[in-house]
């Protein structure tokens, strides 16, 4: 266990040496421990944060290493320090969850150290929340293969001349998966049931 100070919060930092991801024969990918992983969202975090902040976030983690067993979780566990932003978000049917907003680059480590390899970032603002400013075309691939990437490149390719023509700008992004995702800015004046049937 070792203790970082960021932002002016203390972090306990454990299993740092933990295999989150393994060696990789196929690709000749080197081992990767969380203390690694750490050490990479730490050096990232001031290209990532101004993509995160004021945005709420759905946290992907993997407990065990990303060949482990993972799991999303929206509410931020009762155990996260209060320093912790947090906003509260009504479910569709009962009650509320807190979501996590990460704000610093403290809650970047701190959620990195409880095993969140992926934090996944809502479409809108925390001030208008139900009002996204960014439609996301995801353009998963069936096969990962040369054909198919080629197949969602074109399909990219043909989304952005579609926005284009409709006063839009789009910008293409690799998922970190196995596909494409097309991210076109727009004003926050619509719901995100409008948005979805456009």
């Amino acid at each position: 266990m070792s203790v970082v100070n960021l932002n002016k919060h203390k972090i306990t930092l454990g299993n740092k040496d933990k295999i989150f991801f393994p060696k990789d024969k196929r690709t000749k990918s080197n081992l990767i421990t969380k203390g690694d992983l750490i050490k990479y969202y730490q050096k990232i975090a001031p290209t990532l944060l101004p993509f995160l902040k004021d945005r709420a976030i759905s946290m992907q983690r993997f407990p065990d290493g990303i060949r482990g067993k993972s799991f999303y979780e929206k509410n931020a566990p009762d155990y996260f320090p209060k320093w912790i932003k947090t906003i509260k978000v009504k479910r569709k049917i009962n009650g509320s969850y807190n979501c996590v907003v990460c704000q610093n680059k403290a809650t970047l480590i701190y959620i990195a150290n409880q095993g969140c390899i992926t934090p996944h970032v809502w479409l809108s603002k925390i001030n208008n929340l139900n009002y996204p400013d960014k439609i996301v075309f995801d353009l998963d691939l069936e096969k990962n293969n040369k054909e198919n990437f080629k197949l969602a490149c074109k399909t990219a390719k043909t989304l952005k001349q579609i926005t284009k023509s409709i006063g839009l700008k789009a910008f293409v992004m690799t998922t970190g998966s196995k596909g494409l995702h097309i991210y076109v800015p727009i004003k926050s004046e619509n719901t995100f049931d409008k948005v979805r049937s456009f």
